[in-house]
C-alpha cells in the first residue's frame, strides 16, 4: 500500500472512532449540560491523526465523554464529578469512574496508579475505565468476524493487563477495570470497505467478595441494558 494511502486510511480510522464514540456521547445522555458542551468543544478540537498530537486533551477528554455516555447508555445516572472523574448511581451507592487513556504500553501501570490514586481519593468504591486502543492496532475486524471470535482476539490482545493484578489488589475501594476500545479494520479493493468493532470488557479486581458481587451484578445489569442502547441505536 502507498504510504499516502496508509495516512488516510489512518485518518478515516480515527474518524470512524470519534463518529462512533461522539454518537455515544451525545445520545447515550438525557440531556446536554454546560459541562458535557464544554468537553465535546475540547474533545473536537484535536488533530485528525491522534499520533500527530503533541497534547492529548482532545482525546482524552472524547475518552471521558464516551465512559460518561456508555454509563448513561446502560440504563444508569452518571454526571462529571471530580475526584475521580465520573459518578454514577447503582443499587443505591454511589459509584466512580476514573477515565484513563493509554498512549503506549508503558504507560500502563502510571495510568492504573492514577486511576486507582483518584478513586481513592474520592473515598468511594470505582471503576477504572480504560481505553486501551493501543493494544488493538493488530486487530483488523471485518464485516463476517464470528462475536466470539473477536472477543478471544480482544482478550489475548489486552492479555498483558493481568500481570498488574498484584499491584492493583493491594488498592483500596478499586472494583475492576473496565477496558474498552474500538478496532477499526478495512478491505482495500475496488472500494474501501471499513469495519469497526467496540469493545467493553470487566476484569473484576475487588478486595472482598462482596465488592466482587457488585461489580459482576452491575456489569451484567449495565451491559445488558448497553447491549440494548446499541442494537436501537446502531
Amino acid at each position: 500500500m502507498h504510504t499516502a494511502d496508509a495516512v488516510t486510511l489512518d485518518r478515516v480510522a480515527d474518524a470512524t472512532r470519534l463518529a462512533i464514540e461522539m454518537h455515544v456521547a451525545t445520545h447515550g445522555i438525557a440531556e446536554a449540560t454546560e459541562e458535557t458542551v464544554r468537553k465535546t468543544t475540547i474533545a473536537l478540537g484535536g488533530h485528525a491523526v491522534a499520533e500527530a498530537e503533541q497534547n492529548h486533551l482532545a482525546r482524552n477528554t472524547q475518552h471521558e465523554l464516551y465512559v460518561h455516555g456508555l454509563l448513561n447508555a446502560g440504563g444508569g445516572r452518571a454526571w462529571f464529578q471530580e475526584p475521580p472523574d465520573i459518578r454514577f448511581d447503582y443499587d443505591g451507592e454511589q459509584i466512580g469512574a476514573a477515565a484513563k487513556r493509554i498512549w503506549s504500553p508503558d504507560q500502563l501501570r502510571r495510568r492504573l496508579g492514577e486511576g486507582a490514586g483518584q478513586i481513592e481519593a474520592a473515598g468511594i468504591r470505582g471503576i477504572i475505565a480504560l481505553n486501551v486502543e493501543t493494544y488493538l492496532a493488530g486487530l483488523q475486524p471485518t464485516a463476517n468476524d464470528d462475536l466470539l471470535a473477536k472477543g478471544s482476539r480482544f482478550e489475548e490482545a489486552i492479555e498483558r493487563l493481568r500481570g498488574h493484578g498484584p499491584y492493583l489488589a493491594g488498592k483500596k475501594h478499586i472494583l475492576g477495570v473496565l477496558a474498552l476500545g474500538t478496532a477499526v479494520g478495512w478491505a482495500v479493493g475496488k472500494h474501501v470497505e471499513v469495519a469497526a468493532s467496540v469493545y467493553t470488557w470487566l476484569w473484576l479486581i475487588g478486595d472482598t467478595d462482596e465488592d466482587s458481587r457488585l461489580a459482576q451484578a452491575w456489569f451484567a445489569n449495565w451491559r445488558g441494558r448497553l447491549d440494548a442502547w446499541m442494537s436501537e441505536n446502531y
